[in-house]
């Protein structure tokens, strides 16, 4: 694999990624109060705590995104 290819790969990973992070966020948006149903059958948790972990999550997710796919692509472009 060339640099290119990774370059590639790396940006679309990117891009798969940013999109199941924008899926996760409109579910919390648009159907938060069945997502939260469907979590209070597994563990009691009050709605403000149950918002607050996906929150969390999903700017553990966003820095995980942007640590691992978009530095290194950004790397590589303008190394090469």
């Amino acid at each position: 694999m060339d640099l290119h290819e990774l370059k590639t790969y790396l940006f679309y990973s990117f891009l798969f990624n940013m999109v199941l992070l924008l899926w996760w966020a409109a579910w919390l948006k648009f159907a938060g109060d069945l997502v939260y149903r469907l979590h209070c059958h597994f563990t009691p948790i009050t709605k403000e705590h149950f918002y607050s972990i996906h929150y969390a999550g999903m700017m553990l997710f966003k820095l995980f995104i942007i640590a691992v796919f978009l530095m290194p692509c950004l790397a590589l472009t303008f190394i090469g």
